[in-house]
């Protein structure tokens, strides 16, 4: 699994946690709900302030959801061998 995929799965996991939608984040990152929906599916690699809006959106640090994001990749690097 690659990093942006796991992050993906790290934001969709916040965002489902808090009962938004993809475009109730994306008005709160002040992003388009497209923009949400590729980093969820990891499709398209984001720019940092992108990651910071979500974050920002999110109420969670950048820091903590590169940090989940990694832990889920060695995590599942791991059950692959």
């Amino acid at each position: 699994m690659q990093l942006v995929e796991a992050f993906g799965l790290v934001v969709r996991a916040a965002r489902e946690r808090q009962k938004l939608t993809q475009s109730q984040l994306a008005e709160r990152a002040d992003l388009h709900w497209t923009a949400v929906s590729h980093i969820e599916r990891g499709t398209r690699p984001a720019h940092l302030a992108t990651l910071e809006s979500i974050s920002t959106g999110l109420g969670i640090s950048l820091s903590k959801l590169i940090h989940r994001a990694e832990e889920l990749q060695i995590k599942e690097s791991q059950a692959e061998k």
